[in-house]
């Protein structure tokens, strides 16, 4: 008991929650201290630019301009000293989220699997599994967690079964692009084939793909596939 007390105590110092520069219902906005840091900065060059509008104006009133102009001057040499740098700053900080929190409407970044493939190194492949199927709850479109699991389960856990039904719902649930699902129609198959010997499970996949997309590369390669498999099923009846 005292050891868990201690781990506790040691999480609850490592996560303290954010301060907030101002209380809950103050009525003003939090503002953190990165914020007030460029702020200050950007007040210190608009003095600055006030004492060279100042001197703009000076010199312009002696080239024969009204005297008005130094003001006018000075507020134009406040403004862009002021104003510049956070518009700056805000213009940088909206290309950096779109970069690394991008929206619909942005190229999405890669995903990583990091923790996972950590756990596949570590050989906490069981560990690695949970890991990906979170990915999948997250995304259940996402194509890459199935096959990673199906991977891992034929490579370094020789379980062809588990393989298999990882794959078999990678093409069935997930969104693979064109330049990959052949490759994981042929990894299926072939898992079917060579492992399981039992290629009758791969051909419901292979005659469906055959038959919604019968005018691509990959439904004439299903329905040669499912050919070959009925030829080798006959046979195999045949001899028996």
């Amino acid at each position: 008991m005292g050891g868990e007390a201690d781990s506790n105590a040691g999480r609850s110092e490592q996560i303290r929650p954010v301060r907030r520069v101002y209380g809950p219902g103050s009525g003003r906005r939090d503002v953190d201290a990165a914020e007030r840091v460029m702020r200050l900065r950007a007040f210190l060059w608009s003095l600055v630019g006030t004492f060279l509008g100042l001197l703009l104006g000076i010199f312009a009133a002696l080239q024969g301009a009204d005297l008005w102009v130094i003001p006018i001057t000075m507020l134009m040499g406040w403004a862009s000293s002021y104003f510049g740098p956070l518009l700056i700053a805000h213009m940088a900080g909206r290309a950096g989220s779109s970069v690394y929190a991008p929206t619909g409407s942005s190229t999405p970044r890669a995903k990583e699997y990091s923790l996972a493939e950590s756990f596949i190194v570590r050989g906490q492949y069981d560990e690695a599994t949970i890991a990906f199927q979170a990915a999948i709850e997250d995304d259940p479109t996402d194509w890459q967690p199935y096959v990673r699991i199906a991977r891992m389960r034929r490579d370094r856990v020789s379980d062809p079964e588990g393989a298999a039904f990882w794959f078999r719902r990678a093409v069935t649930e997930a969104v693979i692009p064109s330049g990959h699902r052949m490759l994981v129609l042929k990894e299926y198959v072939e898992l079917c084939q060579l492992r399981l010997g039992t290629p009758e499970k791969a051909a419901p996949i292979l005659a469906r793909i055959a038959e919604l997309e019968a005018d691509t590369a990959e439904g004439r390669w299903a329905a040669e596939a499912l050919i070959e498999i009925k030829r080798a099923m006959s046979q195999g009846d045949a001899s028996e």
